[in-house]
């Protein structure tokens, strides 16, 4: 299965993606605490034997 920390994509006007963490604080801030929840009830769900994050931010998630 194949699970996106944050739903939403945020694209540079180059078309280059932004991630969540590159975003200024005052949106990240309201972005992080739902993402987070979302990603706990999945694994509390699913129960996945492991995890991986693929790219450094997902993996410090």
């Amino acid at each position: 299965m194949v699970w996106n920390y944050c739903p939403l994509v945020f694209m540079e006007e180059s078309g280059k993606n932004r991630t969540p963490d590159k975003l200024p604080a005052a949106e990240r801030s309201d972005l992080f605490a739902p993402c987070d929840a979302a990603l706990a009830g999945v694994v509390d769900i699913i129960e996945p034997r492991m995890v991986i994050g693929v790219g450094a931010f997902a993996a410090k998630k």
